[in-house]
């Protein structure tokens, strides 16, 4: 328990039952220009006073004078709340400036090899406190990002240690230092919003006592989000729609019909068209599936990609009708109704935020637009050149296309829409519709809404959590790895954060074989589906090996899905373990394949 805060340069240090906790020296907090330019809060006149109200005690600094930024005037307040015990850090505007970011306030010192800092760096990465070698991460890190996917960071040693929570995340990211050799440091950078430095920005720390862990601190942070009113279980989601109830424990299955790689693709190889244009009809992908039926698959959540108008990402958000080449609405409406006869549910990949110059009502005056006035674009994905859809916009063609879809009797059992829970959120500076970040997570969330409205199940890709009270489904869990998301090993030590916090809150699948989207080659997603106790993928071309793995996975998460996940143990070498309330556990070791549940 911390029980005394003593001012220093730009920040804190901490007298508690650990000892003292100090700042780092070598870190200068600052203020960015709008050109880039670094003013220093050291540099800065700074009056210091006491600051006492009814619920705390601490001291106020107010900064201004800022070197090259005219007018700038920054109130600083460090405080420790007596009802909680935590110490609270304000960051207030006393005028509004044109900024890029702010770095405040400074990290902290840890002093012990055996220490650890835990990030929420995609599913979680545990980093010793020296020598962290995320070397990938070293930087800025992204707000709501994969970078950031839940708002908070830790780091303990043998003293205790300390749980950041980002009370205002929208505009919060990282500044990460993890070389090999030297100390992790970790701490928050607050960007501008739309170009100004906005509204007041707060963080919380919570205590950890010596001997508590990421565990621990995922518990804090749970508790935290709890009291927000923002942890939404599956219990309470399948309350607002029982169908979500028939989600659980039964297997998701990809399946992509037409693909078409639009010259200048990434993707595009001039040199082999079969490759750049591919065709499964919708009455082929059906029989697939009653391949999978007469195996023994009874229940199954379809989810079918590349079934728009020229494929797989492309023309968004102008994607109907279906693919004429695949069946059109005639052979789209069968698939849906042969999934149906087999007891399958019909699923369709779909996307709001990409927008293909070529679409057919494509407007520029409809994507996002930089304060320089300019817009993103690229050419990366199969539909060729694109900018980004301004999230206030993407309301009314969800809207449309899902009338559309109900019209033609191709309405959806699930639909996942792409990248919304995990791509950062947009700002847009066009006067028409201009946004922050977190009027973009709202437009978002409208967008889920809209679409959980018609009773559909709503599901995306991977989870940022301002996106969990939304959405019943994420079909990706990934490991932040240190090569690309599809290649490398974890960066520092793979842990189940997102499962610590969410795990009872949405479902979400792993593939059944080593590798892959996030997961590295030597690890095979089958035994993380057991020893996280969550849903798994069946292919459409399974054997019946494929099957016995599968049918495991979901006679173990139908008995704790439902539970949170409370621990998460490495017992050594390639074994960890997993208990959930009430008990239940796994223990599986990754070298042998080897596996046991209690």
């Amino acid at each position: 328990m911390i029980t005394k805060l003593i001012p220093v340069s730009c920040g804190a240090a901490f007298d508690g039952d650990g000892g003292l906790w100090k700042p780092s020296t070598g870190f200068q907090c600052y203020v960015a220009a709008k050109d880039g330019r670094k003013a220093l809060f050291s540099e800065a006149k700074c009056e210091t006073h006491d600051f006492r109200t009814g619920v705390g005690e601490g001291f106020r600094s107010v900064y201004s004078d800022f070197n090259g930024i005219p007018g700038l005037c920054i109130e600083t307040r460090i405080w420790l709340e007596k009802s909680t015990g935590n110490v609270r850090f304000d960051l207030i505007p006393l005028s509004d400036c044109e900024v890029s970011e702010i770095a405040w306030p400074a990290p902290f010192e840890m002093d012990s090899r055996e220490g650890r800092t835990v990030l929420p760096l995609m599913q979680g990465s545990l980093l010793r406190n020296y020598g962290g070698g995320a070397k990938r991460f070293c930087g800025s890190v992204l707000p709501n990002s994969r970078g950031l996917t839940m708002r908070f960071f830790a780091q303990y040693d043998r003293r205790g240690g300390y749980v950041m929570l980002i009370e205002t995340a929208f505009d919060c990211g990282l500044l990460l230092d993890a070389l090999p050799g030297m100390p992790v440091q970790v701490s928050c950078r607050w960007e501008a919003q739309l170009g100004r430095i906005g509204r007041e920005r707060h963080l919380s720390l919570a205590t950890l006592k010596p001997g508590e862990d990421y565990n621990r601190a995922a518990a804090i942070y749970r508790e935290y989000i709890r009291s927000r009113g923002e942890l939404v279980t599956l219990n309470e989601k399948i309350a607002r729609n029982p169908k979500v109830a028939e989600y659980l424990n039964i297997p998701i299955c990809h399946v992509r019909s037409n693909i078409h790689i639009q010259p200048g693709s990434h993707f595009y190889r001039p040199d082999e068209p079969e490759f750049n244009d591919r065709i499964v009809t919708f009455d082929e992908v059906g029989e697939k599936l009653k391949r999978l039926k007469r195996m023994g698959v009874e229940k199954l959540c379809l989810h079918l990609d590349g079934w728009g108008k020229r494929g797989y990402d492309n023309l968004h958000p102008d994607i109907l009708p279906p693919c004429e080449a695949s069946g059109g609405w005639e052979g789209l409406a069968r698939l849906r109704n042969s999934c149906h006869q087999m007891g399958y549910f019909f699923g369709i990949h779909d996307q709001y935020r990409d927008y293909y110059y070529d679409c057919e009502s494509f407007d520029i005056e409809n994507a996002t637009r930089g304060r320089n006035g300019k817009y993103e674009e690229w050419d990366y994905w199969y539909g060729g050149r694109q900018t980004v859809l301004c999230a206030k916009q993407a309301l009314d063609y969800v809207r449309r296309n899902y009338n559309e879809l109900a019209v033609h009797g191709c309405k959806p059992d699930n639909a996942y829409l792409d990248v919304f829970s995990v791509v950062e959120l947009d700002e847009c500076d066009n006067p028409a519709h201009r946004m922050t970040r977190e009027e973009c997570a709202r437009a978002r969330a409208a967008c889920f809404r809209e679409v959980a409205s018609r009773g559909i199940v709503v599901q995306s890709e991977e989870l940022v959590d301002w996106a969990l009270p939304y959405i019943d489904f994420v079909h990706w869990m990934p490991f932040a790895l240190d090569k690309s998301i599809e290649e490398g090993n974890v960066i520092g030590d793979g842990i189940p954060l997102e499962f610590l916090v969410y795990h009872d809150c949405l479902i979400s699948p792993y593939y059944p074989y080593k590798g892959g989207f996030g997961v590295p080659a030597d690890v095979d997603g089958h035994l993380l589906s057991l020893l996280y106790g969550c849903a798994a993928y069946v292919l459409d071309d399974s054997d019946e090996n494929d099957i016995r793995r599968m049918r495991e996975a979901l006679a173990w998460q139908k008995q704790v899905q439902l539970k949170p996940l409370v621990r998460h143990e490495f017992l050594g070498g390639t074994k960890q373990r997993c208990e959930f309330e009430g008990g239940k556990a796994c223990e599986v070791d990754f070298e042998t394949g080897e596996y046991r549940t209690e």
